[in-house]
């Protein structure tokens, strides 16, 4: 394993377009845990799908080969966690209406249709932004966007499951949030997934680093939490836990090395990512008398 490590270093290095030395070993890290995940299997068709990763988000950004495969791994946790949990939750097969919230390249709802492509299960996607940027690149790609709130989007069938990719961070106030989609009563499943930290925090780091810049939602994370405190913000705002999965982004079992894996994660990015599978239930949103509607 340690020359495992030194080798795939060593090879980071000569190919270059790095940013640092830690990026290498980040790089390596996502090597290794892509098969322990089974990511390996999807890469190449996803990449077919979705070829250009700098324009998954608004802004642009410049693809290293350790941002292309921390996204890649990120993209195919985010869709087979989704397959998972549709195939166990949706029987019966026939049409399954998905509305992704925050959808800023359409590109999860396609790797979707691709993984059910020959199932009894038909897909059905939407994807509900307010940046009009995000919502006509959709279009334009050949999707399905619309511009408005997802809590006051009135769909002509019920929504099967809503969707939520590393968006309800980046919000100010994410109970009031699901409790808005919950109260909706459109629909019976949610799935989000959110960055792992170990412990709750404040972030804010473009809001506070003193710079002059304007900011955007999707470049700013405002809460930051851990997997139990997501839970309880949800079962408070509406919805029940039903099924739960922690992607970590480094392997976890190996003598030294995964420790300090662990530290650089922490430091330059995140330990991994937390998938939720929530069902509605208003029962305990209830009982709180003074949401702010």
């Amino acid at each position: 394993m340690f020359n495992n490590m030194r080798q795939t270093i060593a090879w980071c290095m000569k190919r270059g377009g790095y940013n640092s030395y830690v990026e290498r070993v980040l790089y390596w890290c996502l090597r290794q845990v892509e098969k322990s995940y089974g990511f390996d299997k999807y890469k190449e068709p996803f990449a077919q799908i979705n070829a250009d990763l700098s324009k998954q988000y608004t802004q642009k950004t410049v693809v290293t080969p350790y941002y292309e495969l921390n996204l890649r791994n990120q993209h195919c946790f985010q869709a087979l966690f989704t397959e998972k949990a549709i195939r166990k939750l949706h029987r019966g097969g026939g049409n399954c209406e998905l509305v992704d919230i925050g959808d800023s390249a359409g590109n999860h709802l396609k790797y979707l249709k691709y993984l059910f492509s020959k199932d009894v299960i038909k897909l059905n996607g939407l994807s509900i932004n307010l940046d009009k940027t995000a919502v006509d690149k959709i279009n334009a790609s050949g999707g399905r966007a619309i511009l408005c709130r997802a809590e006051d989007y009135k769909p002509m069938n019920h929504v099967d499951f809503y969707l939520s990719y590393e968006m309800v961070e980046h919000l100010h106030n994410p109970a009031l949030f699901l409790y808005r989609i919950a109260r909706a009563d459109k629909g019976k499943y949610m799935i989000i997934t959110v960055p792992y930290v170990s412990r709750s925090r404040v972030a804010l780091r473009r809001s506070i680093d003193g710079g002059r810049q304007s900011i955007t939602a999707e470049q700013e994370h405002v809460f930051e939490l851990s997997p139990e405190d997501w839970k309880k913000i949800c079962v408070h705002a509406g919805w029940r836990i039903i099924d739960s999965e922690i992607y970590f982004q480094y392997p976890r079992h190996i003598p030294i090395i995964s420790p300090i894996c662990r530290a650089l994660w922490r430091k330059y990015d995140f330990e991994g990512f937390l998938g939720l599978v929530l069902r509605r239930d208003i029962s305990v949103a209830k009982r709180y008398m003074d949401w702010e509607d």
